[in-house]
């Protein structure tokens, strides 16, 4: 059993972040991400001292990321301690390393994905409805320096919130007014052993080289740096806040229409209020339709509005989640969900590794490409998924992307003229809600393959050919 002792401020201020934050109702069930490190043990620890308090249930779930030769312990020491303390556990172990590699990803971003899906399937697991992570005030100074670096707006100053809603769930950070300095501390007067990571470290991964180098280096500037950040950080939220307020007012104004599939609105209206206002509205119509995927892009907010203060009628766009945006007569703005929901997901344009492997994410695929000689193909290429184009015809970089307004290729065979892709599908029998997200490979701009089907008659290999380039369609496992 988990020892209590008198209770201290450390407990306190978890509390308190918890009713300012209204982190916690009666009733919740609470799955906490345990990695067994100092941060999510004392967080672990806290919450369990103010379990029958909130009238909460807890369990702990630990994924082992298969970066470390010793992570397996790890996952033992936590199943463990949660057994000691009489908490349910779930844990799992996957090699990201090799999913990485294989999806395209960097190690960080492959490990941030496969982890929110193990806390996806343990909540459903326990029948949770919220996740706590044992983020705290150091974690927020480096998120808010790499948003920075990436170049955000106020909502990425702002860094990350108390709480927030994923997938149906609620995300909970209990300890993120808290440093580390308090959490060690915590742990030392509770005597709470905590297994230490050896990868924090290692300066490989950005987040730690900006923990390990570029904050030490800001010291020099002003030594008291982290609350700079934090007062950053906080004055941001507060003027974020602020303007989505006006931005829900302004939505409000400018609704035309709302369905679950459909959102229209007054593009005249919206021209007339400032630009930061217009991206946050463009934003909360997005939130209108995905309710649970709240986050659009830049570059695809920057698209919408040249859209509409163009003003050119039916001109198309398609937004990831088979969402098309367009102009309409009199000055409406409409965003439609496709009608078949069951159609593949939209994705957004990449350049793929040449060679080298590259994760489409929205489609969840993969193509892989190498370098071979004519004499090494076996032929011919693999029907739907590979593809044998002629190395030196070929721009690089490839691109793959969706079809486009107008977008024509040459169907191999066809050696003069072109034919329109939208024809082409057609043709081809492809369903129409499937023909704009059909992946496309481009070569300088160019189609080069119609992917699972055609290459362009211009990339074919001939018997001149010094150098093949092979592509291999696959979905991601």
């Amino acid at each position: 059993m988990i020892s209590i002792k008198k209770e201290s401020p450390f407990i306190e201020k978890v509390r308190e972040t918890i009713i300012n934050n209204n982190l916690l109702q009666e009733g919740d069930r609470v799955l906490v991400g345990v990695s067994g490190g100092v941060d999510s043990l004392s967080l672990f620890h806290a919450l369990l001292m103010l379990k029958t308090e909130w009238g909460i249930e807890i369990c702990a779930g630990h994924l082992n990321h298969g970066f470390r030769e010793d992570a397996r312990e790890d996952l033992e020491f936590v199943r463990s301690l949660a057994k000691r303390w009489k908490v349910p556990f779930y844990g799992a172990s996957i090699n990201v390393p090799y999913y990485s590699n294989k999806m395209g990803l960097s190690s960080q971003q492959a490990a941030r994905y496969f982890r929110f899906q193990f806390f996806l399937k343990g909540s459903r697991y326990f029948r949770a409805n919220k996740i706590a992570l044992g983020h705290h005030q150091d974690d927020q100074v480096e998120t808010v320096l790499l948003n920075i670096l990436n170049g955000t707006g106020l909502e990425g100053l702002a860094g990350m919130k108390a709480n927030r809603r994923w997938k149906g769930l609620t995300i909970i950070r209990p300890l993120l007014y808290h440093s580390k300095t308090q959490i060690l501390n915590y742990c030392k007067s509770e005597e709470i052993e905590y297994r230490e990571d050896s990868s924090n470290l290692k300066t490989i991964y950005q987040r730690n080289k900006i923990r390990l180098e570029l904050l030490p280096y800001l010291k020099e500037y002003n030594y008291q740096i982290d609350n700079a950040i934090l007062r950053l950080s906080a004055l941001a939220r507060e003027d974020d806040n602020y303007l989505q307020k006006k931005a829900e007012k302004y939505l409000k104004i400018c609704l035309v229409t709302l369905t679950n599939d459909k959102v229209v609105l007054n593009a005249n209206t919206l021209k007339k209020i400032t630009p930061a206002l217009q991206r946050r509205v463009i934003r909360k119509t997005w939130q209108k339709l995905f309710p649970e995927k709240a986050f659009l892009g830049f570059k695809h907010i920057e698209a919408i509005i040249w859209l509409y203060q163009k003003g050119e009628m039916n001109k198309l766009i398609i937004l990831p989640n088979q969402v098309k945006v367009c102009n309409r007569p009199g000055g409406r703005l409409v965003f439609l969900l496709r009608e078949n929901l069951e159609a593949e997901k939209s994705f957004a344009p990449r350049s793929l590794n040449v060679p080298g492997k590259t994760f489409i994410p929205g489609i969840e695929s993969i193509i892989e490409t190498e370098i071979k000689k004519p004499a090494e193909l076996k032929w011919p290429p693999a029907k739907n998924r590979e593809a044998y184009l002629d190395l030196e015809k070929i721009n690089l970089p490839l691109k793959i992307c969706s079809r486009w307004r107008g977008a024509r290729f040459s169907p191999l065979g066809m050696e003069n003229g072109t034919k329109k892709i939208k024809d082409y599908f057609i043709d081809k029998k492809i369903p129409h809600q499937k023909r704009d997200v059909h992946p496309l490979v481009l070569s300088g701009g160019e189609i080069a393959w119609v992917v699972g089907m055609e290459i362009s008659h211009r990339y074919r290999v001939t018997e001149s050919t010094k150098c093949v380039l092979v592509l291999k369609f696959s979905r991601a496992e």
